[in-house]
This record gives structure tokens, C-alpha cells and sequence, in this order.
């Protein structure tokens, strides 16, 4: 007879609870359990003793860990139910875990040694295989997947999580893994990727009614990009932003490149993004005629994607740096153009982003703290005869110390069964007064309906748009029609405004509007929006006289639409 108390080993692993010294000296090895005379008088279950449970074939559990799981069904006068009870708790330790390739089995024993064997059954990856891919080069959604590699044991946990990471992008494929076990080995599996491919070639164009205030009706946005360059998950894209009628008033073009940096593979790859915005408009305003607006905005960004709570859930860190330059001329109404010192600067930021989707809803949020420095930003220049900082040039009371606070919100869900609601908000605090690069500004489709585009500027605000949209109204083949009625607020502050200047600016709007849709090619909106606020524009002397928007304005009311084709 083995004289101990307790002893483990991992594969196979021991687990052995001493019932107490006196019950051990009082059996002898081989010897029956002791059967209750009252048992032998009836039809009782079996009963025996369990001293210990020998785990056999686990690599992935920890002793301790498995000694938790069969503590409580060790002991004098067990039965046959209590063996079953410690199998399926030990089999959903693992299922818990994510490994839901494993399986306990109970081989056939002699139960009165008092010891109980539970052999672990750890189904292993032997091929995989992938199929259908058209676009998308099978090494390379292998290289994504390393949890499925061959002679691996999967956690289905990671598997969904680099599933996830691998057909994240627009450009991506969709995955399906398919898993069968070889009839003659439960311990070897064949894994197949179904492979959903996508063109990595994106475009689109869209026609709308977009306008700043003193410019003329009428934008067109068009963007292309490519999301798989080299077969890396490469990005690159371009944007357009542009007036036909008076190309002066709008003209924008940006170009990005992202690409993947590999540091983990449980939380998927870090990225690392570039992007150059070049503009030259001529935008007009109502001191002295207009203003120009030339210059280039250079960004360098660095995501780290961080620990899920679920599939359901991504979110993550970025680094940033940005460098401005930007270039002004005011041109009075005589004609007369007066050039202001550029304003080039650079500027940090740190932010966070959250993402959620489930069957029902989906959030998004986002964090950003901006930060300029003087001992990087500061330069001295001649504004107007007087040496002073470039920031105060640009506006009084700036400074290159500024920090800005940046946050955005935005919860779809349905409701009522087919209805949907929408909020999005956003929000922006500041430290000082800032240059007009650094302002926040609202109004327009994307922001504050039945304003201008982008019409009011300041260095905080606040905004929430709520829409609420019904079931389909029409439909046609793949079309399909939705109408919505929203209500936008936002508020906007100005610190250490000047005697023309607003200290505070209240916009508002509500209205009716629908929407067409034809999945992955057409999308059209109508907008009748009616501004609740009265807002204004700075007339020749400075003063804030002019009625931009609203009630008392000469246009009372709002119509807006927008078509935008995909490719």
C-alpha cells in the first residue's frame, strides 16, 4: 500500500486527496469498502471510495486547477454519479477555457482500488487547408491564424479573436473554419478555411448639396482605395473633396497608408498609419471679402490594439504626431491682399477608441488628448510690423501651449423590433484660445442639419445629433426605402473672446427625411431640416450683424440631398 497524502504530477497527473491516516492504516490493499448494514439490507445504489483520480493525457490544465475541479467528489461511499460529476465539471473546465476540441472519457476500470483513472482527449490540429481564396493568398490567412497551425491543441477563444484581426478590413475576407475529426483518431482533426474573398479595390463617388456660408451650392467627394497591397494588408486610399462651380471654394485632397506591425498575435497586429491632407480653397468670409486657406497637414499614427472582453469587442491605444502648415491671405473688398505669416507647428496626441457590435446594437467611442509645445511650435514673427509669437498672430491671446480635449460617441440600436435610433455626440474642450487649425466647428449633413457647412467655429463645443428611422417604407428588387426624423443640438464657446467676437453660440435644428439603399452600391438621402437658432456672420466692420441661419434669416428652412455610388 502507497503511504501518502498527496502527490501530482501533470501528464499524467496525480491527484490524490488523504482521507485521514486512520482510514488508510484500516484497509488493507485490495481489501472491499466497508458496506453501511443497512445498504445490504436493500437494493442501494454501489457504492465505494474514491481516494484519488488519476488525470491522464492533459497538457493544457494545471494541477492545482484540476484539483479544484475533483475535490469535491472524492471520499468514502461514492457512486457512479460522482465520477460522472467530476468528468463533466473537469470537461467544462476545458470548454470553458476555449478548448472545445477536448473531451474526458471514463475508461473501463476496477473502481474498488480507490483510485479513478479520467483520460483527457486533446484533439489536435493535423491540416489545414484553405479554400476559395481568390484574392487573397492562402500562406497568408494561414500566417493570420497560427492558433490553427498544425499540431496545435486550439483555444477557439483566439481562434476568434485572430479570425476577427483577419477579416477586419473592408478589404478582407470573410472565414468560415470548417473542423472534422478523422473518424480513425479522435486526437487528430482537419481544419478547412472557407474563404468569403472581396475585391481589395474600393471606390466611390458622391454628388451633394454641401455648402459654406458665401459659397456656392454643390459638392463632389470621391474616394479610392486599396486595402491588401503586397498581400500584407496594406492600405492605401485617397480622398477628394472638391466645387465644381468654383473650384477656389473647395478643393481638398488626402492620402493615407497604413500598414500592419506584428507584436501579438492573441491581440492581433499594431498598425501604423500616414497621412498627407493637402488644401487650396479660397473660402470667402465677411471681413474684407474672403479668406484663403492653403496649406498641408502631415499625420503619423501608431495603434495598439488592446485586450478584448469578448469577441463582440475591440478597442485600443494610439500615438500620434501631427505637423500643421498653414497659410492665410486676407483680401479686403477693394482687392487689396494682405499675407499673413504662415502658421507651421507640430502637435501630440494620445487617444483611445472602443468599438461593440452585437446583434442588436453598435457603439462606438473615442478619447484624445492634444497637446502643442512651445519649445517646438513657438516662432516668433512679423505680424503686421509687431515681432509676436505665430500663434497670437493668428489669434489673439493663442498660445503653442495648448491642450485640447477631444471626444466622440455614436450608439445605433434598434428598437421597437425594426425601428432604429441613433445618437452620435461630440465634444471638444480646450486650455487657451487656439488658432483656427485647432477650433471646433458644427453645422452641416454630417454635423448640425440645416446650417451651412461647418458655419460656426470656437474653441469648445458640444454636440448631439438623434435620429430616429423606421422600418423599410418601400422596396424594390434589392432597393430599399426608410424614412427618419432627427433633432440636432450643439453649443459652441469662445474663450477670451474679442468685443466682435461671440462668447457663446447656440445652433439647433429638427426635420424629416428618407433614405435609399441599395446594399454595396447606392445610397441617397433627402433632408428637410429647420433650424431652431439664429446664427451669425461678421459683416465688413467686424461686428457680428449679419443673420446666417434661422428664423429671421432669408432662408427659413433647409433642403438637402446627397447620392453617393459605390464600386
Amino acid at each position: 500500500m502507497r503511504d501518502r497524502c498527496m502527490g501530482r504530477q501533470f501528464a499524467p497527473l496525480w491527484v490524490v486527496v488523504c482521507m485521514g491516516a486512520c482510514t488508510v492504516a484500516a484497509r488493507a490493499e485490495g481489501a472491499p469498502p466497508p458496506v453501511a448494514p443497512a445498504a445490504q439490507a436493500e437494493e442501494a445504489v454501489p457504492r465505494f471510495d474514491v481516494m484519488a483520480y488519476n488525470i491522464t493525457g492533459n497538457t493544457k490544465l494545471s494541477a492545482d486547477e484540476i484539483e479544484r475541479l475533483v475535490y469535491p467528489y472524492l471520499g468514502p461511499g461514492k457512486t457512479f454519479a460522482d465520477i460522472n460529476a467530476a468528468q463533466a465539471a473537469l470537461e467544462k473546465a476545458y470548454q470553458a477555457r476555449g478548448f472545445l476540441s477536448v473531451v474526458v472519457n471514463l475508461p473501463q476500470q476496477n473502481v474498488n482500488s480507490g483510485e479513478i483513472t479520467l483520460e483527457v482527449i486533446e484533439s489536435r490540429v493535423e491540416t489545414l487547408n484553405v479554400r476559395n481564396a481568390q484574392y487573397t493568398r492562402p500562406s497568408v490567412i494561414r500566417q493570420g491564424l497560427p492558433e490553427l497551425a498544425p499540431g496545435t491543441v486550439p483555444d477557439f477563444n483566439v481562434v476568434q479573436q485572430q479570425l476577427a484581426q483577419v477579416q477586419g478590413g473592408a478589404g478582407q475576407p470573410g472565414i468560415t473554419p470548417e473542423i472534422k475529426p478523422r473518424p480513425d483518431d479522435p486526437r487528430r482533426m482537419d481544419v478547412t478555411l472557407l474563404v468569403e474573398d472581396k475585391p481589395a479595390w474600393h471606390a466611390s463617388i458622391e454628388a451633394n448639396t454641401k455648402q459654406s456660408y458665401n459659397t456656392q451650392r454643390g459638392r463632389l467627394e470621391a474616394s479610392a482605395s486599396y486595402d491588401n497591397l503586397f498581400q500584407r494588408g496594406h492600405t492605401i486610399g485617397l480622398n477628394w473633396f472638391y466645387s465644381p462651380w468654383r473650384p477656389e471654394e473647395a478643393n481638398t485632397i488626402s492620402m493615407a497608408y497604413s500598414l500592419p506591425v506584428q507584436r501579438s498575435a492573441r491581440l492581433g497586429d499594431d498598425r501604423l498609419s500616414m497621412s498627407v491632407v493637402h488644401s487650396n480653397s479660397n473660402t470667402p468670409t465677411a471681413i474684407g471679402g474672403g479668406t484663403v486657406v492653403r496649406g498641408e497637414t502631415y499625420g503619423l499614427r501608431y495603434r495598439m490594439p488592446l485586450p478584448g472582453f469578448g469577441t463582440s469587442v475591440s478597442h485600443g491605444w494610439t500615438l500620434g504626431l501631427d505637423y500643421i502648415y498653414n497659410r492665410s491671405t486676407n483680401q479686403d473688398i477693394a482687392g487689396f491682399t494682405t499675407k499673413r505669416p504662415d502658421l507651421r507647428y507640430p502637435a501630440f496626441d494620445i487617444g483611445y477608441d472602443f468599438y461593440r457590435s452585437t446583434d442588436a446594437s453598435r457603439t462606438m467611442a473615442s478619447a484624445e488628448i492634444k497637446l502643442g509645445a512651445s519649445g517646438l511650435g513657438g516662432r516668433t514673427v512679423d505680424c503686421q510690423g509687431v515681432a509676436r509669437d505665430q500663434f497670437d498672430c493668428s489669434r489673439v491671446g493663442a498660445t503653442p501651449d495648448f491642450q485640447l480635449l477631444k471626444l466622440n460617441l455614436r450608439h445605433e440600436r434598434r428598437i421597437f423590433g425594426t425601428w432604429t435610433l441613433l445618437l452620435d455626440g461630440q465634444a471638444q474642450f480646450a486650455s487657451a484660445p487656439l488658432a483656427s487649425p485647432e477650433q471646433i466647428g458644427f453645422g452641416g449633413l454630417d454635423s448640425v442639419r440645416g446650417y451651412y457647412e461647418y458655419e460656426q467655429t470656437a474653441d469648445q463645443g458640444l454636440a448631439l445629433r438623434t435620429e430616429l428611422g423606421t422600418p423599410t417604407l418601400f422596396s424594390w428588387g434589392d432597393a430599399t426605402v426608410t424614412g427618419f426624423a432627427f433633432l440636432d443640438r450643439a453649443e459652441l464657446s469662445t474663450i477670451d473672446p474679442l468685443p466682435t467676437e461671440l462668447k457663446r453660440i447656440h445652433m439647433g435644428s429638427w426635420g424629416l427625411g428618407f433614405k435609399l439603399e441599395i446594399p454595396n452600391r447606392l445610397q441617397a438621402s433627402l433632408n428637410f431640416a429647420l433650424p431652431t437658432f439664429d446664427t451669425r456672420k461678421a459683416d465688413s466692420t467686424g461686428n457680428q450683424n449679419l443673420i446666417a441661419t434661422g428664423r429671421r434669416a432669408n432662408e427659413k428652412h433647409r433642403v438637402d440631398l446627397s447620392i453617393k455610388q459605390s464600386f
